[in-house]
């Protein structure tokens, strides 16, 4: 079995989109599946240069290999390299499926004449375009995926698509092995205060979380926080002394620093956010949200769908309004306080890091798709 994951975030990243990739190439790897991932690298650098940085970054699997393109600035020519470049690989190389998150991709695929899995994360931004795709579901070997089974019932019932073709693709969880070649103690310090090391990792966009964590934290003076943030956040914002920040860490040392901590926060504070270049959009799918529940300990997070829908069902987590600083407060303190409650949410977070979100799970899931069997992830959701 051979599939091509043609993802459109630039690599290496910090980015969780980018490391969900990587993990779910690892994942259908390790699950004898001959993977390519083409992915655009800085013109800087050499191919081969490129491709090893990309392996040690990521931890890539052996059975997984990754195909590159000089990326170029400006959206319309990164995109015009990128579709050279798989139109290229797709000539010489024929695969089972091609799974991507680029609807453009996914319609290349479909003229090379292989099946393709489009994974959806958000609400469309253009409905006339989304009801062309799930127009193709009906009548091409086009597969709609997404974590959220939500999000397939809306492509179901407002788009049109057609329900044998959507498929629920669950998340895997982060690989939470710290590298022999770092050092647990020392790659990023924790601090605690009453036994308690309190942690967040994330983007420092708006929105995003930071800035919620920052406010938690003054109200919380005699507790410690420790945040590691990727991507600018606001120039004006100021951190408390309670507060330890690092930046742009790369993923072995994020694993060692999910051991170390004894309480996660996931204050997202909206259900939209702005990438760069592109208009708002509705996040369906907080990739973070499962990536937490892999280091065992309880989470305190958002009360919006799209976090419930990935954590409630876990048991693993308390969740408190995004607006609602006092009872974030009191959430905090509440298991600071509570080693039973600590204990039976971390249990439940390791549980369902296993068991509902491995990277198995979600490999049999793709895999099932170039298999033919599998049923569709809205009709049963």
């Amino acid at each position: 079995m051979k599939i091509l994951y043609a993802g459109t975030t630039p690599m290496p990243s910090f980015k969780a989109s980018s490391i969900q990739t990587m993990g779910t190439a690892n994942g259908l790897a390790a699950a004898d599946v001959h993977v390519v991932v083409l992915a655009g690298r800085d013109p800087s650098q050499a191919a081969e240069a490129w491709a090893a940085e990309v392996a040690q970054h990521y931890s890539l699997h052996e059975g997984a290999r990754v195909a590159s393109f000089a990326r170029a600035p400006g959206r319309l020519a990164f995109h015009g390299r990128y579709l050279s470049a798989f139109l290229r690989l797709t000539k010489v190389e024929r695969f089972d499926l091609v799974y991507t998150r680029s609807g453009l991709l996914a319609m290349l695929g479909l003229m090379r004449g292989m099946p393709v899995l489009l994974e959806v994360h958000d609400l469309p931004r253009r409905r006339v375009v989304a009801r062309v795709v799930g127009a193709l579901t009906h009548r091409h070997r086009l597969f709609l995926g997404s974590p959220s089974r939500s999000l397939l019932r809306y492509w179901r019932r407002f788009l049109g698509a057609e329900p044998r073709m959507l498929r629920h693709i669950p998340h895997g969880t982060r690989d939470l092995t710290v590298p022999a070649d770092v050092d647990h103690a020392s790659a990023m310090p924790v601090e605690r205060a009453n036994g308690l090391a309190i942690g967040y990792v994330g983007s420092g966009r708006k929105g995003k979380g930071f800035e919620l964590v920052v406010r938690i934290a003054e109200e919380l003076p005699g507790e410690r926080f420790t945040a590691v943030v990727s991507g600018a956040g606001s120039p004006s914002l100021r951190t408390p002394p309670n507060l330890t920040l690092y930046r742009d860490v790369a993923p072995p040392r994020v694993a060692a620093f999910y051991r170390s901590v004894d309480l996660l926060l996931l204050p997202i504070e909206k259900h939209t956010a702005r990438g760069e270049h592109l208009p708002h959009e509705r996040q369906m799918v907080p990739l973070r949200a499962v990536e937490y529940l892999g280091a065992g300990v309880p989470i305190i997070a958002s009360d919006l769908w799209p976090v419930k829908e990935a954590l409630q069902p876990t048991g693993a987590a308390i969740f408190r309004r995004p607006d609602d600083v006092p009872g974030w407060k009191e959430a905090i303190l509440s298991v600071a306080h509570d080693a039973a409650l600590r204990e039976r949410l971390g249990r439940n977070a390791a549980r369902a890091a296993s068991e509902m979100y491995s990277w198995s799970s979600r490999a049999e899931a793709v895999k099932a798709i170039v298999r033919g069997d599998g049923r569709g992830g809205a009709a049963d959701a």
